[in-house]
């Protein structure tokens, strides 16, 4: 947070100016590093400071979520589309993406060794749509005092259609 950057945040609308923030960092943190960064908070997202330990069963490591309210802007949306060229390989007719699919089957290896499956080169138009959600937050904020130094990050959503 001390430079200026909000780091890999979920944000949750909780009223017309407070958002919560999440923080979605899958890296490990260390103890010092959470505190600096709680030092770095205004008094009033430390008093809304919610703290929830669990136990992540894939990594079978101990999480700890920290959640705060912080005073928070909307900025207007924008939204950035683009089209590219996508080249891909795809099987040639029904018989070889069977072939592809089941070769490696013991009844269909002897076949596909000695006809490998034919390829076709394809080459589509992708238009791609990118939707921004901005957002100015004061984690420093000292509520209703002074706003301290602003926050800026962007919510993605995209989405890709073939044309």
């Amino acid at each position: 947070m001390g430079d200026g950057t909000a780091g890999p945040f979920e944000v949750e609308r909780t009223s017309a100016r407070r958002y919560v923030t999440r923080s979605m960092a899958s890296h490990p943190v260390t103890s010092t590093q959470v505190l600096a960064t709680l030092a770095e908070l205004g008094e009033a997202a430390r008093d809304s400071m919610r703290v929830r330990r669990y136990v992540d069963t894939e990594t079978n490591r101990l999480m700890v979520e920290f959640t705060a309210e912080i005073l928070a802007d909307r900025l207007p949306p924008e939204q950035v589309t683009e089209t590219t060229l996508v080249q891909f390989e795809s099987p040639a007719t029904w018989w070889e993406h069977f072939k592809q699919t089941y070769g490696g089957r013991w009844w269909l290896r002897p076949l596909v060794r000695r006809r490998p499956v034919r390829l076709e080169r394809q080459q589509r138009a992708v238009k791609v749509t990118v939707d921004l959600r901005l957002f100015q937050a004061y984690p420093r904020a000292e509520v209703p005092a002074a706003l301290g130094q602003s926050v800026s990050w962007a919510q993605l959503e995209t989405r890709s259609e073939v044309l």
